[in-house]
C-alpha cells in the first residue's frame, strides 16, 4: 500500500495534478446548481449570525463609540501606529490623566506634525518660486531645451546677466562627456593587402561550426579562402550536419567533401 508521503509526490506530477484538476472542473460544471444552492444558504446564514451579533451587540458597540468620543475630546486622538484599546481609553477617563507613555508620544507626535506643516509650507514656497524663476527663463530663452541639466543657480543668474548661461554649461558638459565614434577614414586603394588565411584560422572557424556557434553577420567572414586552405591541406572532417550549418551563414558554396 503506497505511503502517504508517497502519493504527495505521486500528485505533484503534472500529468496527475492535471487530471485532478480536470476532475475537478468536471464535477463542478455538472454540480453547479447544487454548489450555487449550497453558497446561497451559507451565506444567508453568515448575514443571519451577523444581524444576530449586531443586535446583540448594539449597547456595547454604543457605549464603546461614546467612550472613543469622551476620550478624544478630552485628551486628542490616538497617535498612528499605536494599539490603544476601547478598555485603556475607558481607564483614562476613569483615572482622568493618560498613560505617561501615550502622553509623551502625543506630545513628539503633535510636535511632529507642527513642525512637518512648517516645513511643508516652506518648501512650497520654495518650488512656487523656482517655477516662477523657470517660467520667466523660458519666455526670455524661449530657444532653450527644457530638458536636461536643470541648474537653479544658473537660471537665477541668466535672468540677472540677460546671458543663457544654462544652455552654455549644457554644452560644455555635453562636450566634455560625450564620445562619439568615427570610422577611420581609409583609401581603399591604399588599404593594407589582407593577411594570409592560416591553420589558426581554419582551426578557429571549424571549433565555431562544431560548437554551433556562428552568429549574425558571420556571412562577412573570409569563407571562400576557409574552404581553399581546407581543400589544399589536411583538416579535421565537417559532418553532413557540420556542412548544413555551415551552409546557413556561409556566404560562398558549401563543397561537399
Amino acid at each position: 500500500m503506497p505511503t502517504a508521503e508517497y502519493m504527495r509526490e505521486y500528485r505533484k506530477r503534472p500529468g496527475v495534478r492535471e487530471r485532478e484538476l480536470r476532475n475537478k472542473r468536471e464535477y463542478d460544471y455538472f454540480h453547479r446548481a447544487e454548489n450555487r444552492a449550497r453558497w446561497q444558504r451559507r451565506n444567508a446564514e453568515r448575514k443571519a449570525a451577523k444581524a444576530d451579533w449586531y443586535q446583540h451587540s448594539a449597547k456595547r458597540i454604543a457605549k464603546d463609540r461614546k467612550t472613543k468620543r469622551d476620550y478624544v475630546a478630552k485628551f486628542g486622538r490616538v497617535p498612528k501606529r499605536y494599539i490603544f484599546t476601547v478598555a485603556d481609553m475607558a481607564g483614562a477617563l476613569r483615572t482622568g490623566h493618560d498613560p505617561r507613555w501615550l502622553a509623551d508620544t502625543r506630545a513628539a507626535w503633535k510636535a511632529g506634525a507642527k513642525r512637518g506643516a512648517k516645513q511643508g509650507a516652506a518648501t512650497r514656497k520654495r518650488r512656487r518660486k523656482e517655477d516662477a524663476e523657470w517660467l520667466a527663463y523660458r519666455k526670455m530663452f524661449p530657444s532653450s531645451s527644457p530638458y536636461g541639466l536643470i541648474d537653479r543657480a544658473l537660471v537665477r543668474k541668466s535672468l540677472k546677466t540677460g546671458h543663457d548661461h544654462l544652455t552654455e554649461e549644457r554644452e560644455r558638459f555635453r562636450k566634455k562627456h560625450e564620445t562619439v565614434w568615427k570610422p577611420p577614414a581609409v583609401d581603399p586603394r591604399k588599404a593594407p593587402p589582407p593577411e594570409p588565411f592560416t591553420a589558426k584560422d581554419e582551426a578557429g572557424y571549424t571549433r565555431w561550426i562544431k560548437k554551433r556557434r556562428l552568429f549574425e553577420g558571420a556571412c562577412d567572414l573570409r569563407w571562400q579562402e576557409y574552404f581553399e586552405f581546407r581543400q589544399a591541406n589536411k583538416c579535421d572532417r565537417l559532418t553532413v550536419n557540420d556542412r548544413r550549418y555551415v551552409a546557413l551563414y556561409a556566404s560562398c558554396a558549401v563543397p561537399k567533401r
